[in-house]
């Protein structure tokens, strides 16, 4: 149970601070199962109970993809076909839940993480064929890269998509270590990472 003063503390902390939110889907290699639109919604209740607050607005949503690491040098061509079929496949269906909460206010702005200039295209593309969101947020692990490359600079100031930089774990295991630290334990295969650690301070106008 959270006591009302949690949660008038919790109301409080939101509102002087940018509230992020980063999901992560961890699946079995070579899976094509679609993203689980449900675990998604478990996620979000998870955070809204434990923050104590109903109907909560996100203001930086970051999706990462199972298994999705930066790579500087690009796709090739069949890693273009994969990671194609991977995002009508797998990806739309998560993408088009976040694209609601996007146009309903409740995601400021919507993001993924580890995407080059050829990913960011590729989802941006099928996005808009459906008529939903499209990136606005981008993450780059450190440990993936020293020196971004200027294809991807160069897209993201064009298209309006915010580079951000992250040393968040990569592994599995580290992943699932640190949800158990953060009290998000479970069955799910995926974790959130939020809450205080994430947050961002707001810019002061």
């Amino acid at each position: 149970m959270y006591t009302n003063d949690y949660a008038i503390y919790s109301v409080f902390f939101l509102y002087i601070l940018n509230l992020l939110v980063k999901m992560f889907y961890l699946t079995a290699p070579d899976s094509t199962v679609p993203l689980s639109t449900e675990q998604l919604n478990v996620a979000i209740q998870d955070l809204e109970t434990a923050l104590g607050i109903s109907e909560i607005k996100i203001d930086h949503f970051v999706l990462s993809l199972p298994h999705q690491s930066f790579d500087e040098n690009g796709l090739d061509e069949t890693e273009v076909v994969n990671f194609s079929k991977s995002v009508q496949d797998s990806v739309l269906p998560v993408w088009a839940k976040l694209s609601e909460l996007r146009q309903s206010g409740r995601i400021g702005r919507l993001g993924v993480a580890e995407f080059g200039k050829q990913e960011l295209e590729i989802l941006k593309t099928a996005a808009e064929a459906q008529g939903l969101a499209v990136p606005e947020i981008n993450q780059v692990n450190l440990q993936d890269c020293c020196v971004l490359p200027k294809d991807l600079i160069n897209y993201s100031k064009e298209q309006k998509v915010e580079l951000l930089t992250h040393g968040d774990a990569t592994g599995k295991r580290e992943r699932e270590n640190c949800v158990k630290g953060r009290g998000f334990e479970g069955t799910l295969h995926f974790f959130l990472l939020s809450l205080l650690c994430r947050c961002i301070q707001q810019s002061v106008s």
